[in-house]
């Protein structure tokens, strides 16, 4: 059996959408439903604004950009790596894990309080424990215990990964990391209006 594999070219921009639940799970499981309402949030890489939805329903304001456009018209194009506005009390986001250590240094010389989705992988290697973790550790580290499936484009309700992600928060205040697990929750906080 012959299979054909697309190749892409290491400029080109991947779209992996976080699903939904994944970010509920950011308030209801590690934030302990604290309140945000009177706080702004900017979702830096929104893609088709998944995540940004969710955010709406926790920050009094969320601005939702992308340097790519994706089928939003609500979605701001720009690149938070070059762009020079105003930023917002909190960045959540999921950056495009080759570019997950310049996101990082951006989001927290702009703000305080920073969450980002990402591979749980980011916490190996030493050039990136120099770079963003020796100085700056997390407030937060937060692996979930079940998988989450991401998928290039889409939004998936089937589970399978191999992969495992979680929450790396800063929340202005410096000291020791904490580990808080996610529990199993994915059937507990997703929608079926989150899947395409």
């Amino acid at each position: 059996m012959i299979t054909h594999r697309r190749l892409e070219t290491e400029n080109q921009l991947d779209f992996y959408p976080t699903p939904p639940w994944a970010t509920r799970a950011l308030f209801h499981h590690v934030l302990d439903h604290a309140d945000f309402h009177h706080f702004t949030c900017w979702e830096p890489a929104a893609g088709r604004g998944d995540m940004a939805k969710v955010l709406a329903n926790h920050f009094k304001q969320t601005i939702a950009s992308d340097i790519a456009y994706y089928g939003n018209e609500s979605i701001l194009i720009e690149d938070f790596l070059t762009c020079t506005k105003k930023c917002a009390d909190w960045i959540i986001t999921n950056p495009p894990f080759n570019l997950a250590d310049t996101f990082i240094n951006l989001a927290l010389m702009r703000t305080p309080c920073v969450a980002m989705f990402t591979r749980l992988q980011l916490m190996e290697g030493k050039g990136r424990y120099e770079l963003i973790f020796k100085d700056r550790p997390p407030t937060i580290i937060a692996p979930f215990v079940e998988r989450v499936q991401i998928e290039k484009n889409r939004v998936v309700r089937k589970s399978g990964s191999t992969t495992a992600y979680a929450w790396f928060i800063w929340w202005g205040c410096d000291g020791d990391t904490n580990v808080k697990w996610i529990p199993p929750c994915k059937r507990e906080l997703e929608r079926d209006e989150d899947y395409d």
